[in-house]
């Protein structure tokens, strides 16, 4: 790890940020039966590159997933999680796009 990792991780003296992601990794550790296995994840993914928001987790390439050494099971599962909620999110507009244009 780098200095500034070493740093923040020893700056947040263990305490994980309340966020959005946060959420989805604990639900992830519920879903997997795992739940007291992800602070080290949460901590990785919150605490060291700063991603709170869910749509920060767009962001994230697969080569940082395999550079951060998060298990293949969890990332797929967030995978899962951001490919569920984009489909939602599409949907909605779609629906908004044809409730506009029956409405012309």
């Amino acid at each position: 790890r780098s200095y500034v990792e070493d740093h923040l991780a020893e700056a947040s003296k263990g305490v994980i940020r309340d966020c959005e992601v946060t959420s989805l990794l604990r639900t992830i550790g519920e879903e997997l039966g795992r739940e007291d296995d992800m602070d080290p994840f949460i901590h990785c993914l919150v605490t060291l590159h700063w991603l709170e928001d869910v749509d920060d987790l767009e962001l994230v390439e697969d080569r940082h997933w395999t550079a951060w050494e998060i298990p293949e099971k969890v990332v797929l599962r967030i995978k899962a999680k951001l490919y569920e909620r984009s489909s939602a999110k599409f949907d909605a507009f779609k629906s908004r796009v044809s409730a506009s244009s029956q409405g012309m």
